[in-house]
């Protein structure tokens, strides 16, 4: 795990950045050592936190032929990988890896067999590539010049690249949330990409034309922006049950010690009984709970770890958890929308002082093996229409309903705060729009025309790539863990039982419950989504932190506040005339943010 950094040269010159602060940026993401290389037009970075030979640094350059590669994250197929290399290997640290595919099969083969990963391949002269995997578990942000604004002739190229937007900042690139991701993150919490301002936008001549985007699943020519097929991985064709085996056995096979996040739910149940069944019993569970909760969860995890033979570590935290948010927006670099972070955070810290390295999570068995509850909600949305219409500050399961069905669609039951915050407290310009923001382009780019196939598609591609896997990444990354995702494996989203086609006849996670019957506790099967939720509503009536910033002068002085909407709408809360505890945390969230922007007017 890492963090990694490029930009090419004459950019550089023009941009005004500062390359070395732009890889002191990322040693949060790499503590355990940084290192810079030049290849060809390119400057390259990278800070390590070192999970697989310690002894070798990055970026790794092939003696033979001049090659770099900068990497972050994991190769989990890295041992049968360095068996077909034998004596071709340099060192154990799979950032090797990607030099030896590329020697023994070209860009076509780049791209490894299973793992989370960003990378940058470059050759000595200057060409190279990016890689990432499926589903963006590991971040990587791109300055591009698209073959549309290159007139055509040279096409299009990739001028920088870096973990954090924080990074790209220090190289001069101004990078901010537009209107359409402000909207978006005060109405669900999380944002698409952010877009370049300032020099990045045209007013630069050098500049024209350049796009800031996350880098794409696969791997992609910097210099044309092409993507490069590689040989699609094959896979024997075996029973759910033993797919989900081998990928927690691939991802928990470490030099390091290895822990697991344990909710309760069923997704980490299923690891915890692969665990044990390979005999992993030297893993430590680690289970979140907010003080003041009910202990259900807590009973459920107990229950799971003692039939699973692993040693359960509580991990217990109140408001004083809200006191993690400053430091992780600024290392993110973008307001921490999903609160949950907070109680993921506590977890890996947890971890971290126990000496885990590496914890395993169940992010994606929900958006794999159709687990939220809003799928079947989908099915009533032609019979919603007749409810009562909700007050614009319920926030209640049948007010989500009636409103999707009134034509917000699968935004509704995605939206965390009600249409009348926004209405009391923003600005008209960030109000919700009727418009589908998390369904838009989802549904051409996977051919889903089932409503629930859509939903699901929008959270494989939305929710998941765009709120959990950077909340898991900033929350585990922060504490100097990794994080690993066992039901993103390559081997089981190739699952038949993973296919949209299923939707509609497996919700609620059938096909998974079905193949760990025999081995779970049955309260832990009949249970239902769990997760790191926090009592925000309590919380804002308890303590004062989030209250006193909310009724700061300098936060109501802000252009997109509406400062009497948003007094109103606390007093509301705070009095417990509605329960707006998520709502409000965004615009205190937001507030931390702009702070930490302007501490640091330099970086863009």
């Amino acid at each position: 795990m890492c963090g990694i950094v490029g930009i090419r040269e004459d950019v550089l010159s023009w941009t005004g950045g500062d390359f070395d602060r732009a890889v002191r940026a990322l040693e949060w993401r790499g503590p355990d050592g940084s290192g810079t290389a030049q290849a060809g037009a390119w400057r390259l970075g990278v800070t390590r936190l070192a999970i697989t030979d310690a002894a070798t640094p990055q970026p790794i350059r092939c003696p033979r032929t001049g090659h770099v590669v900068v990497f972050n994250g994991a190769v989990t197929s890295a041992e049968e990988e360095w068996a077909r290399f034998g004596a071709a290997r340099a060192s154990d640290n799979d950032a090797e890896l990607p030099l030896l595919r590329l020697a023994a099969g070209g860009p076509q083969a780049i791209a490894p067999r299973c793992g989370h990963h960003a990378l940058a391949l470059v050759e000595g002269d200057g060409r190279g590539w990016l890689a990432r995997d499926r589903f963006g578990e590991k971040p990587l942000y791109v300055v591009c010049k698209p073959s549309s604004s290159a007139g055509g002739s040279e096409g299009g190229r990739v001028v920088a690249f870096a973990s954090t937007v924080v990074a790209l900042r220090m190289l001069g690139f101004g990078v901010e949330l537009d209107e359409a991701g402000l909207r978006a993150y005060f109405e669900r919490g999380w944002h698409g990409p952010p877009v370049l301002v300032g020099s990045g936008n045209g007013t630069h001549g050098d500049a024209a034309g350049l796009e800031l985007h996350e880098a794409a699943a696969g791997v992609v020519s910097m210099d044309s922006l092409r993507a490069v097929p590689q040989a699609g991985a094959t896979w024997p064709p075996r029973p759910l049950r033993a797919r989900v085996q081998a990928a927690v056995e691939r991802c928990a096979r470490a030099e390091v010690p290895v822990g697991l996040s344990l909710s309760g739910g069923i997704d980490s149940a299923c690891i915890a009984a692969c665990l044990h069944r390979a005999g992993r019993g030297d893993v430590l569970a680690f289970q979140f709970r907010a003080r003041g909760t009910a202990p259900n969860e807590r009973d459920l995890a107990e229950g799971v770890a003692q039939a699973s033979g692993l040693t359960l570590v509580p991990v217990d935290a109140g408001p004083e958890l809200l006191g993690d948010l400053l430091a992780l927006t600024r290392a993110r670099g973008l307001p921490v929308g999903d609160p949950s972070t907070l109680a993921a955070h506590a977890v890996a810290r947890a971890a971290a002082r126990t000496g885990v390295r590496v914890l395993l999570s169940g992010e994606g068995g929900d958006e794999m093996f159709f687990g939220y509850r809003r799928y079947r909600a989908m099915a009533w949305l032609p019979w919603a229409r007749w409810l009562p219409a909700p007050s614009d500050l319920a926030q209640g399961t049948w007010a989500r309903l009636r409103r999707a069905a009134q034509g917000r669609g699968y935004d509704a039951l995605l939206a965390v705060a009600p249409p009348g915050v926004a209405r009391r407290a923003l600005v008209r310009e960030l109000w919700p729009v009727r418009e589908r923001l998390a369904e838009s382009q989802m549904h051409a780019r996977v051919g889903a025309t089932d409503s629930v196939a859509r939903a699901v598609a929008a959270d494989r591609e939305g929710y998941l790539r765009h709120d959990l896997l950077p909340k898991l990444d900033l929350a585990t990354m922060a504490a100097a863990v990794e994080a690993r995702a066992p039901f993103l494996d390559p081997e089981v989203v190739a699952a038949p039982e993973t296919d949209l086609a299923r939707a509609r006849r497996d919700l609620g996670k059938r096909a998974l419950r079905a193949a760990f019957a025999a081995e779970l506790p049955g309260p832990v099967l009949a249970q239902g989504k769990t997760g790191f939720g926090l009592p925000l509503d309590r919380w804002l009536r308890e303590d004062a932190f989030l209250p006193d910033l909310l009724r700061d002068r300098r936060t109501l002085e802000r252009p997109h506040v509406v400062a009497r909407g948003l007094t109103e709408l606390l007093d509301r809360h705070r009095r417990g005339r509605a329960a707006l505890g998520h709502a409000l945390y965004l615009f205190a969230a937001y507030e931390v943010y702009l702070r930490v922007r302007e501490e640091a007017p330099c970086a863009g």
